[in-house]
């Protein structure tokens, strides 16, 4: 493929944490969810239906690559996958790929296996305490995105590998979301997190993900204590801009 344009455009398929990614010639989808619920283990535990209908699937222009951030059922969604074209490459984190080998999806393989201009990386939590969400880095040259759908904690080491490098976008949570240490604990560390997150990126723009207030039953929701994002209460300082993506229109940075 040729070298990708500077130009980033980019807009939610769901509400909640769904994303199409145009750069230069790639076309990625991140974490697609786009019909049925949600389920975690079984029914009575976790499950969750989007709060709007996503975008139609004949409506997205078709990936030359899709990826899987997270294990979990709401960003490694197979109901979703199984209506892709078999052609498309699925990249995923280690926990990802396994789940979805067991079920039998051909084309997977890990972040980054897979030949393509833009460099897709993982980052790893410093402190690997479960539950790990990872985040994503895909970057072309000294440009970069940072996807960070649960929130990350960079560590001063971790930091250091961004130095001369322009953060574009960040995409992360601002919801606060806990269950009991049992369940996991802080599932979405919120917004003050990730205001510090985009400081420590010094990123250009950030747009929020995974800050739906979705319907749903089980003990998850039963036991969870969330705080949505109060957007008249969270200041963003230069450099840092808010891209606000309220519906699925392209947005272009």
């Amino acid at each position: 493929m040729s070298a990708p344009s500077s130009t980033i455009r980019l807009r939610r398929l769901n509400m909640d944490n769904s994303w199409e990614i145009h750069w230069g010639e790639e076309r990625i989808l991140l974490d697609p969810w786009l019909i049925g619920p949600e389920i975690d283990g079984f029914k009575q535990f976790n499950m969750q239906w989007l709060s709007q209908p996503a975008v139609a699937l004949d409506q997205i222009a078709e990936p030359n690559r899709i990826v899987i951030s997270q294990p979990y059922s709401d960003h490694c969604h197979e109901l979703t996958l199984h209506e892709m074209p078999s052609s498309i490459n699925i990249e995923g984190v280690d926990r990802a790929i396994k789940r979805l080998t067991k079920q039998g999806f051909s084309s997977v393989g890990g972040i980054g296996d897979f030949d393509e201009s833009l460099k897709m990386t993982v980052m790893q939590p410093y402190k690997a305490k479960p539950p790990l969400y990872e985040a994503l880095v895909i970057s072309w040259n000294n440009d970069f995105i940072f996807y960070a759908p649960h929130g990350f904690g960079l560590h001063p080491s971790q930091i250091e590998a961004f130095r001369d490098k322009t953060c574009r976008l960040l995409i992360t949570t601002f919801t606060d979301f806990r269950l009991p240490f049992f369940l996991g604990g802080v599932i979405n560390p919120g917004a003050d997190a990730a205001l510090r997150l985009a400081q420590q990126l010094g990123a250009e723009y950030v747009t929020n993900t995974h800050d739906d207030a979705k319907p749903g039953k089980g003990l998850v929701l039963k036991l969870a204590k969330v705080e949505y994002p109060n957007w008249d209460m969270i200041i963003f300082s230069p450099p840092q801009k808010r891209l606000v993506a309220e519906n699925y229109d392209w947005m272009e940075i």
